[in-house]
């Protein structure tokens, strides 16, 4: 199984600014059909180019050569918790994805021994715990579409702020 962890820094103009835009963003969501929402505006557009391209780049460096569907578009999606705003699940990008990818733009720092750091935990099929990805800002994790995963709790009043893109191509995942 393959996750991949990468560093990129997008070249953002105000990056406090856009963090403010999509939590008050989040603030407006009702979250009746999942716990992410579609980022749009032009106001996000520097982000979604510049984390879409980088994904793409590092997912044909990592997987090797692959054709996009004609149904893969650049759309990413904002998952936005903190202490107090949190709407975890375990879940899966099997209808959406060939290649998932988690982009982390804000990740506050927690006290030392905090019991939720707002790690992302990876389980096999089975339901049980194989990995625990604690992500610092600017991470970027690739992985395959069927691999179940969680975010965790996170104990801080700051938000942290994840970006989840995806691909749709023909590569084969092999498990």
């Amino acid at each position: 199984m393959a996750i991949y962890r990468t560093q990129i820094q997008p070249l953002l103009p105000d990056r406090l600014a856009l963090c403010d835009a999509i939590v008050a963003l989040h603030h407006t969501q009702n979250y009746a059909n999942g716990n992410n929402f579609l980022l749009e505006g032009e106001v996000f557009e520097p982000l979604i180019r510049q984390v879409s391209t980088a994904f793409e780049s590092e997912s044909r460096r990592l997987v090797g050569r692959f054709n996009l569907s004609p149904s893969s578009v650049s759309h990413c999606w904002a998952y936005v918790s903190n202490r107090s705003d949190y709407r975890g699940g375990r879940h899966h990008h099997l209808k959406t994805s060939t290649i998932n990818g988690v982009f982390y733009l804000q990740v506050p720092p927690t006290d030392p021994g905090a019991l939720h750091t707002g790690a992302l935990n990876f389980f096999d099929s089975e339901g049980v715990p194989f990995m625990r990805f604690q992500p610092r800002e600017n991470d970027l994790l690739i992985f395959p579409n069927y691999l179940l995963h969680e975010p965790e709790r996170i104990d801080s009043d700051a938000y942290r702020i994840a970006i989840n893109v995806e691909i749709i191509c023909d590569f084969v995942w092999r498990r």
